[in-house]
């Protein structure tokens, strides 16, 4: 299983590209979107949502902030991913292999 992590620079025409063609191709079978804050992480998911592609998990600078975790969680419907979590191999199967909390209610 490959897993991807990118970062909220999706309006870069070269990270734009590179997320669309990867999920064509099949390259990656999930992806982990890493985002500085709230705003950014629901952002972020909604854009990739738009182009059918759901992520695992949030993670990144959000993760630092408990408040800001929460807010992500709220916004997105996603679990957010602390650094701690992403060095821990069990912790990455359980992000590997989750749903989102709107496609587990589908």
């Amino acid at each position: 299983m490959g897993i991807v992590e990118i970062a909220d620079g999706l309006l870069q025409s070269e990270t734009a590209s590179l997320v669309e063609q990867a999920t064509a191709q099949g390259w990656v079978d999930g992806f982990v979107f890493a985002a500085a804050d709230a705003m950014g992480a629901a952002f972020g998911c909604r854009w990739l949502q738009d182009r059918g592609i759901v992520p695992l998990a949030v993670s990144g600078l959000v993760s630092a902030s408990p408040l800001a975790a929460r807010e992500t969680r709220s916004a997105t419907g996603l679990a957010v991913a602390t650094l701690a979590e992403l060095r821990d191999p069990v912790a990455v199967s359980r992000i590997a292999f989750s749903r989102p909390l709107d496609v587990q209610a589908a």
